[in-house]
């Protein structure tokens, strides 16, 4: 698989002359399944062969 999606996003704040690290904005945890996100209902219905990924 790739890269873990669980980690903090990171932001900057501009102070009005300086832009200051903030370390953490937002936790993330996504389940493992949400590597990739669902096919549309329609498609899947249009294209009775495609299979939807796991965990949708």
């Amino acid at each position: 698989m790739g890269l873990s999606l669980n980690e903090p996003a990171k932001g900057y704040f501009f102070n009005g002359t300086d832009y200051i690290d903030i370390p953490s904005v937002e936790i993330r945890n996504y389940p493992s399944f949400a590597t990739y996100m669902p096919i549309p209902n329609n498609e899947t219905l249009r294209f009775p062969l495609l299979e939807q990924n796991a965990g949708w």
